[in-house]
């Protein structure tokens, strides 16, 4: 009589997943996802802010270099407006609304001329203001400091976005 021993078992060897294996890693799946998401919108927000940065400095050297080429005694070069109780010698007035100067850069990329008038409000159009403050002979005689500051006047990264010093020498000192 013949025993047959060797018999398999229709599907005990055949496993597949159970529905808390599927939901589980479906939760992982989820939250790898928002990760990625949350990553991609950090990212995009960065950029964005490096990119008015990047254009304020560009302004800010802009106006440096028009600056700069200017002789030492030239008006725009002036300081017009006094505020030496805060210690910084007029070179910090942009935040107390008196600059020495503004320039203004519209949105499509219009730049106004140099103005020395503290009143030039920037216009709805314009997307940048350019101020500088004048310090006569600081922080040596025979210098002026020149502090230029950009300001994006709206929509994202809105407010003051680049601050730098230059220094004007007097050739004739």
């Amino acid at each position: 009589m013949l025993t047959l021993n060797n018999k398999k078992k229709i599907g005990t060897d055949q496993r597949g997943f159970t529905l808390i294996e599927v939901l589980v890693s479906l939760a992982i799946f989820a939250i790898g996802i928002i990760a990625c998401y949350a990553m991609q919108a950090r990212s995009t927000g960065t950029a964005g802010r490096a990119n008015s940065v990047s254009t304020s400095s560009t302004w800010s050297t802009y106006l440096q270099e028009n600056l700069m080429a200017r002789d030492y005694n030239d008006p725009l070069l002036e300081n017009r407006v006094g505020n030496a109780a805060d210690g910084m010698i007029d070179i910090d007035d942009t935040a107390a609304g008196t600059p020495d100067g503004v320039m203004h850069v519209a949105s499509d990329g219009t730049v106004t001329a140099l103005n020395t008038s503290t009143s030039a409000a920037p216009a709805a159009t314009d997307l940048y203001s350019i101020y500088w403050n004048v310090a006569d002979n600081r922080p040596l005689a025979g210098l002026k400091q020149i502090r230029i500051t950009v300001v994006k006047n709206g929509g994202l990264n809105a407010g003051v976005l680049y601050s730098q010093d230059y220094y004007k020498l007097n050739k004739n000192f």
